[in-house]
């Protein structure tokens, strides 16, 4: 499953359905949440994550993931987070906020060879 929008925040977003782990990072104490989703989408400038784990705006986490043969580490901040219609389960929109400018880079042509290769496949 995969396909391409144009972000609003100036990437293309690469809709997709990649495990995802994650830790919650707390600044009140420390207690570690970790917890799996999955990416629904990913761009250069962050992620929506669909988890059991509920998380409200502001709240941040550190994700681990991968695009094609690419791994990534990254501190997100929640902007959004809804419920979904499953219950249970909650959609994060989240922003990179620790991602360096070669870490970007290396995720943005990761994104672009996996559009490239789904268009080669034919699914986009």
């Amino acid at each position: 499953m995969g396909g391409a929008d144009r972000a609003d925040r100036g990437f293309f977003r690469l809709r997709t359905s990649i495990p995802v782990q994650g830790i919650e990072v707390r600044s009140d104490d420390y207690e570690e949440l970790p917890f799996d989703g999955r990416l629904l989408d990913v761009s250069g400038s962050g992620v929506l994550v669909v988890t059991d784990l509920e998380l409200t705006s502001g709240d941040r986490a550190r994700l681990r993931f991968s695009v094609g043969s690419e791994s990534f580490t990254a501190l997100v901040e929640v902007q959004s987070a809804t419920s979904t219609r499953e219950g249970g389960a909650f959609q994060l929109g989240s922003k990179f906020i620790d991602l360096s400018r070669d870490e970007q880079d290396r995720l943005v042509r990761a994104i672009n060879a996996e559009q490239v290769s789904l268009l080669d496949r034919g699914v986009l």
